[in-house]
């Protein structure tokens, strides 16, 4: 039984899991995850930081595995992805990881390149949100006009209809009547208010074709801002070794001593690199022509 009398697994035997998943190669951080949700419903009150402290965990470190485990299935393509790109695949909502990864192929970014994939996504949405918006207040407006417009209209033509009621004058001469011009006038405004609200719909139809050909750019570009260039590609890939030789430091105590020959050769490699990329960086930067960057 465990601290908290609760069936199944102690808390020593929790431990030697976490411990055995850590120094796996494959580790699985969601399966890690899974051990350190059961550990903490066994652990009584106070217990959990020190028990994590023994373990080697700080805090932050283990609510990320728990948060990791809690909301990846295993079987997913992200549980299979490197522990840093999982977290920042977290920042979308549940239903859209999958269809994200895919179409940025996250397997060839590094942890940083998806969370600015992410921010730049999210700019590129929010700002066709508000085109789409101010775009929606424009077309209203137009309507409203429109409308407002065509009232008038028909007001016009019923007081014009009913001026064309009127008995006819019987008279042998001509004789106009006394608002002959106003209601000339009337019609002439009435006629350019038609005009008027056609050009008005005609304008509001080009207008919204010009917005939606705006949004199109828009998201072309955005697109397009969204492809690895120059020395990402190069970072990135750094990035992906050194998040696939970060367990090697834990597991020498493992190593036969041809592993030991191997890997001393490597680090060799590896520091020799180091000085040439340190020396690299504090040179002065020369471009085509020869000139000395500033």
């Amino acid at each position: 039984m465990s601290e908290n009398n609760l069936p199944g697994r102690t808390i020593e035997e929790i431990s030697a899991s976490i411990r055995a998943h850590a120094a796996s190669m494959c580790m699985s951080y969601i399966a890690i995850g899974r051990d350190l949700i059961e550990a903490k419903g066994k652990l009584s009150h106070g217990r959990w930081l020190p028990w994590l402290q023994e373990m080697g965990f700080s805090s932050s470190a283990a609510s990320n595995y728990i948060r990791l485990a809690r909301e990846i299935s295993p079987d997913s393509m992200i549980g299979a992805l490197p522990m840093s790109k999982a977290l920042a695949l977290l920042q979308l909502p549940a239903g859209e990881r999958e269809s994200f990864a895919q179409a940025n192929n996250i397997e060839d970014q590094s942890a940083e390149e998806i969370r600015r994939l992410i921010r730049e996504r999210d700019e590129a949405r929010q700002a066709l949100e508000r085109a789409n918006d101010k775009a929606q207040r424009d077309i209203n407006a137009m309507d409203r006009d429109i409308v407002q417009k065509n009232s008038r209209i028909a007001l016009l033509e019923t007081a014009l209809e009913k001026e064309k009621q009127k008995p006819p004058i019987r008279e042998t001469v001509e004789v106009k009547p006394a608002d002959y011009e106003e209601l000339k006038r009337r019609v002439g405004m009435a006629n350019q208010m038609v005009d008027d609200a056609m050009q008005a719909a005609t304008e509001a139809e080009e207008r919204a074709q010009s917005l939606a050909l705006e949004l199109e750019r828009a998201q072309a570009e955005s697109d397009e801002a969204a492809e690895p260039k120059g020395a990402d590609a190069l970072i990135s890939a750094v990035n992906d070794f050194l998040a696939r030789v970060q367990i090697l430091p834990f597991r020498a105590e493992e190593f036969s001593e041809r592993d030991r020959k191997g890997c001393r050769m490597f680090v060799g490699s590896v520091r020799a690199w180091c000085e040439q990329m340190s020396a690299a960086l504090e040179a002065p930067a020369i471009r085509a022509d020869g000139a000395v960057v500033e």
